[in-house]
């Protein structure tokens, strides 16, 4: 494929995935309530008690990414990393902007000719530059918020600001940090602050994807340093031994091949799997650069964080339930007033039978023997447990079971039910 049409495609996958990442909250079908700890996934709740679901869940994503560290590399930041795709538009808006000034940077008193003029076009550049760095920046922190909360919840916090503090303060913060990040980090997180693309190069070895020199042609290299001076990662494609941090964007391909083909010359950048001599060895030997330790035992993860998956996907309960005393001074009224948490994680409304298994009926008296729970809300159902004809500092446990109104499963918690002698 050529390089150029490369770019192109590269450009398209990065800003389709931003905007996937962007929208994604729109649709409803994943945000995380860090309140409560829980997940919101389509309508269903999944608690961080759901242990088999968040493993299973979790550990399946990390490890089929991880299969495609070794072979890609770091391919995920330089192809749809949206922290990369926002770091190199800006980056190559100021170079549009500024030509040189973006390395060398702001100095009006070094402008000459029509230096008033000269001036006002500098100004307006950096106020265009910020005004954009602000706009991605109010775009992730919206975004960033709409992963935590719903979107009709978000609408009503921006409606009032000045409501909750909290979330005001917390507001302005993240602005900020976007805002320094675009504004001033950029790159600079990805070269040296970026654990995740840390992460993604201890799967790197000799035959993952990389950028190839060719050594047998250096005498064509003018020395232009065009593919050190756009690498987004500040690294020398002509030294393919160190490619600590590369991340295939292609970059540093395109502009050799721009520069020498106005002499009529190929570029000598390439992507090729290893070096050259490690490929052909590989090829003779029936080899491959996914045949490899570092994509096997991901993948042997991945089939374990599927199992587990759906075991706890089989084992999922649609209702949590949860028993409270209410505080009493023991011994005052005769008995002790209980109350049941009752919350719908399923994604329809669910009606609920109550029972109290384990104490004498007539000990026990129900505050209304059916409930009703809608769609991710909770409910309070209310009990009192008689003291009269149990004995003092005993234990009694019980059970409350909830079935289904029509017919469906039974849940159940237990709890004990204790009066000390006064």
């Amino acid at each position: 494929m050529n390089t150029r049409k490369l770019i192109r495609l590269r450009h398209g996958s990065q800003w389709a995935f931003l905007a996937l990442v962007v929208l994604f909250p729109l649709s409803g079908l994943l945000w995380f309530d860090a309140a409560n700890g829980r997940f919101f996934v389509a309508d269903h709740q999944v608690w961080m008690e759901d242990v088999w679901v968040v493993l299973g869940a979790v550990g399946l994503l990390w490890f089929l990414a991880s299969a495609f560290f070794y072979p890609l590399g770091q391919s995920f930041c330089g192809w749809l990393c949206p922290q990369h795709t926002v770091s190199e538009f800006l980056d190559g808006m100021l170079r549009r902007l500024l030509g040189r000034r973006v390395d060398t940077g702001f100095a009006p008193e070094r402008v000459t000719g029509h230096a008033k003029v000269r001036r006002f076009a500098l100004a307006g550049a950096w106020a265009a530059f910020g005004a954009t760095t602000l706009v991605f920046a109010l775009g992730a922190t919206v975004t960033t918020l709409h992963y935590f909360m719903p979107t009709a919840g978000l609408l009503d916090q921006f409606g009032d600001l000045g409501r909750d503090k909290l979330f005001l303060g917390f507001l302005v913060v993240l602005f900020w940090f976007f805002a320094l990040d675009f504004g001033f980090v950029r790159h600079f997180w990805c070269r040296y602050m970026c654990a995740y693309g840390l992460y993604q190069y201890l799967f790197r070895g000799r035959d993952t994807l990389r950028i190839r020199f060719q050594e047998a042609r250096a005498a064509d290299c003018g020395r232009c340093t065009l593919c050190k001076d756009v690498c987004p990662m500040d690294l020398d494609p002509r030294q393919p031994e160190i490619y600590t941090r590369c991340i295939n964007c292609a970059i540093c391909i395109d502009a050799c091949e721009s520069y020498l083909g106005r002499f009529g010359k190929d570029g000598l950048l390439s992507f090729g799997f290893g070096n050259a001599q490690g490929e052909l060895i590989r090829i003779q030997g029936g080899g491959s650069p996914v045949r490899s330790p570092r994509v096997f035992w991901p993948l042997a993860g991945a089939v374990l964080s599927g199992l587990l998956l759906v075991y706890g996907v089989a084992t999922f309960s649609p209702i949590r339930l949860s028993v409270h005393q209410e505080r009493v001074v023991y011994g005052v009224d005769g008995g002790i007033n209980f109350k049941v948490a009752v919350t719908n994680k399923a994604g329809v409304p669910i009606t609920l039978r109550v029972a109290v298994e384990g104490l004498p009926a007539a000990n026990v008296a129900l505050h209304r023997p059916e409930v009703t729970v809608g769609v991710g809300e909770a409910a309070a159902v209310p009990f009192r447990v008689e003291h009269a004809g149990l004995a003092n500092d005993r234990p009694y446990p019980f059970r409350l079971i909830l079935t289904r109104a029509d017919g469906g499963a039974t849940f159940s918690t237990d709890a004990t039910y204790f009066m000390p002698s006064m």
